[in-house]
């Protein structure tokens, strides 16, 4: 009998510190870590922003591997959420609420038993990489009070886990920074070709808006200022430098008899880029082309610069070969319409003569 007395004892006093403990925990918390990341904020964005990337860097695994992980619907953006079975960790989900491109995530935390918390991120770009900070706040009941008391507090609790988890973000993008395929040199596209000439192009990639439509040349105007911005803005938010392309356009067919053209304007790259709704991926093909520099206004001088060309295809027996690319070679906006630098690229192969 005093053993269990004094085992009663011993559970009481246990019970008190506890709760002693525990009522010394405040009753709201945050906790935060931030790591600088060598990589751009739009890669690590959109790594952390679909939750089926989580499985690979959540440094909830090492303590439960069988952990279950569920996807009932969408798993990036506002509205994806995702949920998991745990034992060592509990039952649990979390849900999207807010989204910043590039620069935060708001997202709701639930154990089960316990009140919601908040997760949030941030993503700020500096010299080096970004700065990524990933955070939680929120009410304690009771109950989370203790089981932050027995592990050394919210920051002592939840602090550990979240340095781990950007630990475990570095290795997963800095992998990727890796396996991206080296940028391609753009500087025969850009360079100043004073006559007609022939040389070999590597492939390139060109990504653009698609268009159907006449020849007049206000229209074509008209579509250039949409497009280019357009292109511009989706490459440069997808990760590309502003030395990593080139405005300009790919003409696959052009009819002067009826007047109509189709042609994709958008960004000649100096590597592959994914496309999405609107914009398409054109490829550049390696070989022979026949380039020549025109100065000048866009629609101005234009008919003389092709000419030229095909006087040199026709002097050198060559006949084109695909679509023509011409690219600016420098930004319009920053130079007098006299010096706009329109480099036209035509591919070609040698004409069969009539006895081969």
């Amino acid at each position: 009998m005093k053993i269990l007395k004094y085992l009663l004892f011993l559970i009481l006093a246990v019970v008190v510190v506890i709760s002693v403990m525990a009522s010394m925990q405040p009753d709201q918390y945050e906790v935060s870590r931030t790591k600088l990341i060598k990589a751009p904020a739009n890669i690590i964005f959109d790594n952390i922003n679909d939750y089926k990337n989580w499985e690979e860097w959540g440094p909830w695994l090492e303590d439960d591997p069988s952990m279950i992980f569920e996807y009932p619907g969408q798993t990036s953006g506002v509205g994806a959420t995702y949920n998991w079975i745990s034992e060592a960790e509990g039952n649990g989900s979390m849900e999207t609420l807010a989204v910043e491109e590039n620069k935060s995530i708001d997202q709701k935390l639930t154990f089960e038993g316990f009140e919601p918390s908040d997760v949030y991120w941030k993503f700020e770009e500096e010299e080096g990489g970004t700065k990524v900070t990933w955070g939680m706040k929120g009410n304690a009941n009771f109950m989370f009070r203790v089981i932050a008391a027995i592990n050394g507090g919210f920051d002592g609790m939840i602090g550990p886990k979240y340095a781990k988890g950007l630990e475990k973000i570095d290795g997963v993008i800095t992998e990727y920074m890796n396996n991206i395929p080296p940028a391609k040199d753009l500087s025969k596209y850009l360079a100043v070709y004073n006559e007609p000439t022939k040389d070999v192009l590597e492939r390139q990639k060109f990504i653009g808006y698609h268009h159907k439509t006449d020849m007049d040349q206000d229209n074509l105007t008209k579509l250039f200022m949409e497009s280019i911005p357009k292109a511009g803005a989706y490459v440069m938010k997808n990760g590309m430098k502003g030395d990593e392309h080139a405005p300009g356009s790919v003409t696959v067919s052009w009819d002067p008899e009826n007047k109509e053209i189709e042609m994709f304007i958008g960004m000649l790259l100096c590597r592959d880029m994914e496309s999405a709704e609107g914009i398409r991926n054109v490829d550049i093909t390696d070989g022979d082309y026949v380039m020549f520099s025109k100065l000048g206004p866009y629609g101005e001088g234009d008919m003389e610069a092709h000419r030229k060309i095909e006087e040199f295809m026709k002097a050198n027996n060559l006949v084109q070969n695909g679509p023509v690319l011409e690219i600016f070679a420098n930004d319009p906006g920053q130079v007098k319409p006299e010096e706009i630098q329109t480099n036209i690229f035509y591919p070609v192969i040698a004409k069969l003569t009539d006895t081969e």
